[in-house]
């Protein structure tokens, strides 16, 4: 079971009420994964490390709770069957 509090949020928009994609990481060299609403779960993906470092202006990191105002839908944590590590 993951830990959703001790995750690190990252959202994409433009602040708070405007975010429209919300990432997460698992640790400094962890797994990155970004919240699909079509398919109602977390995904693997590979862009957030890539937006980081080219300091991608319309990206925050937020808090949990940010994460949890901003994207409800999203907590509890779940993925994408077979994604999950």
């Amino acid at each position: 079971m993951t830990n959703e509090s001790k995750l690190e949020y990252f959202a994409k928009g433009d602040g708070p009420g405007r975010y429209h994609s919300l990432y997460f990481k698992t640790g400094a060299w962890g797994r990155e994964y970004r919240w699909n609403k079509s398919l109602g779960a977390w995904e693997n993906t590979t862009n957030l490390m890539d937006m980081l470092y080219k300091m991608e202006l319309s990206l925050d990191q937020v808090t949990y709770e940010e994460a949890k105002d901003e994207f409800p839908e999203a907590f509890p944590v779940r993925f994408i069957e077979g994604e999950e590590k």
